[in-house]
């Protein structure tokens, strides 16, 4: 019967989203979901070998309008093992799965676990797969062609325990930095099932670059302590430092200092004097009020009084002025005497660390620039070690999107028109052989 069915090769990324779509139900002949983790595992690890896994068949009966049938009902079909349940439209659009639903089932676990309920009767309903990056590119010991090691695809066991562990993988489509330093390259396959594969691997990469550049800030700190140590330690005389600067006699505080004197000197001489003019001033003032209230005053003692007020007002008044910038000078000399005594301060202290590093004998200084050695030398392979992270990083970026677009694999689906009596025929000889579908079946 010609053109009875017709294949399709699914790139991997759109096989993933008609399995997430719930795409593929399970007619009730089928057998349960039989496979372990381990079968799941090397699943995983044929898919991103871009190894043959197989094809799969399905068949997309026809409208029940058509056909006179509502197949996925009449067939009882069900979701995915562990999937989210389908029913109505969806379930009417659904491929039906006549052979492949292990493989099917596997996958859905694999890069969709997160979201299947448990399932009392099986013991892979809550596991985690990943790949290993670092593992992923090591020759195999075993097999020359191969260019993975079979170890690079590992699993692990969900517990109460791990609750936050593995949310925090899911959350927000990165990891914290403690999981990428805990577990440096597990990368989990359920991203792929979320599409947040993409903001994982930023993360990674940026993680360990960040690293890369912290451990050479830190290298080159301990390369500059271990000369500094060298220097010191190669000094001549390392007591004579400093030793022509003793901070406690200090010129320009000693001349502050008598500058400071010799204001005070002339304020309290300029003060006198204002206050015995001041005085004068009032005596004079009180002088003339009294000769005005007398009538016999004569105009010539009244002028001379306004005269003599007048005088030693403005003498009052000069001397008030040069006191005012005698003040503001010596304002001047405190403000400056306070400032040198900072600078006299921090020198002590300055000079206090000097001495004590100074205190450490030759032997002592060039232990001190061993350790800083060994410092250096510590965190120059911390960060190539983190420079080769990010690499790994990279690489597997670049293997799983090529992975992901050219991996394919072969969907044989069968015509929706072929008649009813031929497809129950064939289901019905699929449940008593109870064995895979291949192209001599059509």
């Amino acid at each position: 019967m010609p053109n009875k069915f017709r294949t399709e090769d699914l790139p991997l990324t759109e096989l993933i989203l008609q399995i997430g779509e719930g795409q593929y139900v399970i007619p009730n002949f089928q057998r349960t979901f039989v496979w372990d983790k381990e079968e799941i595992r090397q699943l995983m690890r044929s898919i991103f070998n871009e190894f043959f896994i197989g094809t799969l068949f399905v068949w997309h009966p026809p409208e029940a309008a058509s056909s006179g049938f509502d197949w996925p009902e009449l067939l009882d079909s069900e979701s995915l093992r562990g999937s989210r349940d389908i029913s109505g439209e969806e379930m009417k659009r659904a491929k039906i799965v006549l052979d492949g639903q292990q493989r099917l089932t596997a996958m859905y676990r694999a890069f969709f676990g997160h979201e299947a309920p448990d399932v009392d009767d099986s013991e892979t309903g809550r596991t985690w797969f990943f790949i290993d990056i670092e593992k992923f590119f090591s020759d195999s010991d075993n097999d020359d062609d191969s260019r993975w090691r079979d170890s690079a695809f590992t699993y692990r066991d969900e517990k109460p325990a791990d609750t936050d562990w593995f949310a925090s993988i899911i959350e927000e489509g990165s990891l914290a930095n403690s999981y990428h330093e805990d577990h440096k390259h597990l990368f989990p396959l359920r991203l792929l099932g979320v599409r947040q594969e993409r903001e994982w691997l930023n993360g990674h990469q940026k993680y360990w670059t960040d690293k890369q550049r912290q451990h050479k800030e830190h290298a080159q700190e301990s390369l500059s302590r271990r000369d500094e140590y060298l220097r010191e330690a190669d000094r001549p005389d390392a007591n004579a430092v400093n030793q022509h600067e003793d901070p406690e006699i200090d010129v320009t505080y000693e001349r502050l200092k008598e500058q400071g004197g010799t204001v005070a000197r002339a304020i309290s001489e300029c003060e006198k004097e204002y206050n015995r003019l001041a005085k004068r001033y009032r005596t004079l003032e009180r002088e003339s009020r009294g000769e005005d209230s007398r009538k016999n005053t004569s105009m010539k003692r009244k002028d001379e009084l306004r005269v003599n007020l007048n005088q030693v007002k403005a003498e009052r008044d000069i001397k008030k002025t040069q006191l005012d910038d005698l003040k503001g000078e010596a304002g001047k000399i405190s403000r400056a005497m306070k400032s040198r005594e900072k600078e006299l301060i921090s020198q002590l202290s300055h000079t206090h660390q000097n001495n004590t590093d100074q205190s450490k004998t030759e032997d002592e200084l060039r232990e001190e620039a061993k350790k800083a050695e060994r410092d250096y030398r510590d965190h120059m392979t911390m960060a190539l070690e983190a420079e080769s992270n990010a690499k790994l990083s990279r690489d597997f970026d670049r293997q799983l999107d090529r992975v992901l677009r050219t991996f394919r694999i072969s969907v044989v689906a069968i015509d929706a028109n072929m008649p009813a009596a031929a497809v129950s025929d064939m289901f019905s000889q699929l449940n008593r052989r109870g064995k895979p579908l291949s192209d001599t079946d059509f």
